[in-house]
This record gives structure tokens, C-alpha cells and sequence, in this order.
């Protein structure tokens, strides 16, 4: 089977993605991978990330996908110049906080995003004011389904205080958008969040990778499927078909969906 576009991230935050497309096209055909079972690519070195994510692409090529969406920042930071046909978030997300016109800027991110510095050196050199902060916790929250709560808010009040006085928030992890409505809470009432994943969609869209078409989207995961199922649902409110597991090794026998 071919897919005109497979979605990779490490966990759920893709489907913020995978829905705009549906609510548009819902009959799109997209090859969903969640990376979930493997080692959290905030942990691995660089030389070990690249080699998952370039690992994962071949798969995901393997099994039909004409175009691939990295739709996490991490592992956009470890595609390979070669790959024509994937389209990492990191380009976009620059572009679509420079398109504000912002001059004071928060980001929060993972853990590796942030210690890189990939978006704060990019922006300063530009002359904007930037701080940031380390927000793993929030999408560790999010892949167990937990978007709301006493819990969640605690630690949005902890991250967030002291960034609470900017003009703009990137939004640098895919998992993010999904509590926009609680961030906005802990920040000031004007503060414009900047959520680079409708970017990436409307590129999709401009590009024609994204039109009208007919298929069936499959999901698939090296890791736990009823978590992967029941966290869309409780994240997004997208209900998607029982996700097929492939293991951390990717049941590497062909295709995954004989």
C-alpha cells in the first residue's frame, strides 16, 4: 500500500497534525509512527539519534510512505541531508516565529531542544529577545493521557512563572497545542502562542502533498498500543483505528500491514 504522507514522532504529539489533515480530508491515507517503545531521543546522543531516526525513516519508506512529516524537534535535528522527501519542523518553526514579528519571545521545549539552543541562537541573532525554559514533564503528562488536573497545573505554574511576562510562546514540542487553553492561564492575557504545527501544515497543503484522497491511515508504534489509542482520544479527542505494534526492533519482515 502507499501512503502520500507518513507522520513520525516519538510519541502522540503528531496527531495534532494527523487531525487537521482528517478534519480536512477525512478519507487522507497517512502512515502514523510513534517511536514510544525505544529510548526517549531527548536521552540519546547525538550519533545514536540520528541512527534511531534515520532507521525509523527507512521503515517508514519501506512500508509505503511517499513523504515523511518529522513532526518532533528533536528528531528533525537528526535527519539526513539526502532525504528529499521528509519535511522536518525545525525550518518551519524558525520561520513561523519570525512571520510574528515578536521581539520577546519565550520557548519551552524538551529537554534537548532547549540545552541545544536550536531556536534561542537563531532568534537572538535576529534581535529578539528570548528565554526558555524545559517543559518535559508536560508531554510525558500528555502521553499518559493526563491533560487535565490539579498535577498539570501545578507544574504548569512551575514552569511557566517565570516566563509569564513575554509576548509571544513557541510552542517547540508538537504535545504543547493541546494545552493551550491551561498555558494561556499562567501567562499574561495577551501573550500570543506560537504553534509552529500549522505551519507545517499549511507547507504540506501548499506543497500538494496534501489534497484529496482515498485510502486508509494506519498507526503504528514500537510501543504500548492501547496507551497510544486511549491518549489520542483523552489528548486530541481523535479516535483512530487499534494501532498495529511493531516492536522496538520494527518487526523488520517486510510490511507491517500483511
Amino acid at each position: 500500500m502507499s501512503y502520500p504522507l507518513g507522520i513520525l514522532d516519538y510519541g502522540i504529539g503528531g496527531m495534532g497534525l494527523t487531525k487537521l489533515i482528517l478534519e480536512k480530508y477525512p478519507d487522507y491515507p497517512i502512515f502514523y509512527f510513534s517511536d514510544s517503545g525505544y529510548i526517549p531521543y531527548g536521552k540519546l546522543s547525538k550519533v545514536d539519534l540520528r541512527s534511531r531516526v534515520n532507521e525509523v525513516l527507512d521503515f517508514m519508506f519501506e512500508q509505503g510512505c511517499e513523504h515523511i512529516a518529522v513532526a518532533c524537534h528533536s528528531a528533525s535535528t537528526a535527519i539526513r541531508s539526502s532525504d528529499k522527501n521528509v519535511i522536518a519542523i525545525t525550518d518551519i518553526t524558525v520561520d513561523a516565529t519570525l512571520k510574528t514579528g515578536l521581539k520577546n519571545i519565550a520557548i519551552i521545549g524538551g529537554e534537548r531542544t532547549i540545552r541545544s539552543g536550536i531556536y534561542r541562537n537563531y532568534l537572538k541573532e535576529k534581535n529578539i529577545e528570548v528565554k526558555q525554559r524545559i517543559a518535559q514533564e508536560l508531554s510525558i503528562l500528555i502521553e499518559r493521557g493526563e491533560v487535565n488536573g490539579g498535577y498539570l497545573e501545578s507544574v504548569l505554574q512551575s514552569i511557566l512563572h517565570p516566563i509569564k511576562n513575554v509576548d509571544g510562546l513557541l510552542l517547540a514540542c508538537t504535545h504543547y497545542p493541546v494545552l493551550s487553553k491551561q498555558i494561556r492561564i499562567f501567562m499574561n492575557g495577551n501573550v500570543q502562542l506560537i504553534d509552529p504545527i500549522r505551519d507545517v501544515f499549511g507547507e504540506l497543503i501548499k506543497s500538494g502533498i496534501i489534497q484529496k484522497n482515498e485510502g486508509k491511515s494506519s498507526f503504528v508504534t514500537s510501543g504500548d498500543v492501547r496507551l497510544m489509542a486511549a491518549s489520542t482520544f483523552a489528548a486530541f479527542d481523535l479516535e483512530i483505528p487499534e494501532p498495529i505494534s511493531v516492536g522496538p526492533g520494527l518487526n523488520k519482515t517486510g510490511s507491517v500491514l500483511l
